[in-house]
């Protein structure tokens, strides 16, 4: 998803998008409920209930910082890139605040009114490259963050064997 440029809209979702959203969510399918089972399993039946609040609370903790933390990365990987796309144009003061308050409504920024009729298709152009550098950048970091996670995972799960009740009330 992350070689994906500039599309010319909505249409193109179906050969763009979908066939990375598609392979997601067969991931996540197949991530999430193993790695569910195993939390639960890894633990006696009569704890099963503190568990899955546990495993629920860990989720959701995550997925509050994930969204802040990558939305912020994203807003500001999208407004540096704007500001360098135009940098060139020679665009007024006024005109370049403008443009940095547009950046905070990310897939909704516009030209501002301050911007010369003349450059308004190049600043633009700008803003559609800038998100898309955007989106780039931030999945490629999930990537990365993905591949650690997997290294970390294998490295410390090992070989179950080896294991001796290494979780509290496993025998």
């Amino acid at each position: 998803m992350s070689t994906i440029g500039v599309t010319s809209g909505p249409s193109d979702f179906w050969t763009t998008f979908f066939p990375g959203v598609l392979l997601f969510g067969i991931g996540l399918g197949l991530t999430v409920t193993p790695l569910t089972t195993t939390v639960m399993g890894a633990l006696d039946t009569q704890m099963a209930g503190m568990a899955s609040g546990v495993n629920n609370a860990v989720s959701r903790t995550a997925g509050v910082f994930a969204i802040a933390i990558i939305g912020a990365l994203f807003l500001m990987v999208f407004a540096g890139a704007v500001e360098d796309r135009t940098a060139a144009l020679g665009l007024s003061d006024q005109a370049r605040r403008d443009l940095r308050g547009e950046a905070a409504r990310l897939g909704e920024a516009s030209v501002p009114a301050g911007v010369p009729q003349e450059q308004a298709g190049r600043v633009d152009r700008d803003i559609r490259e800038g998100f898309v550098h955007a989106f780039r950048v931030v999945l490629l970091i999930a990537a990365g963050m993905i591949l650690v996670s997997t290294v970390i995972a294998a490295t410390m799960i090992g070989d179950g064997r080896r294991r001796r009740g290494g979780f509290p009330g496993r025998a």
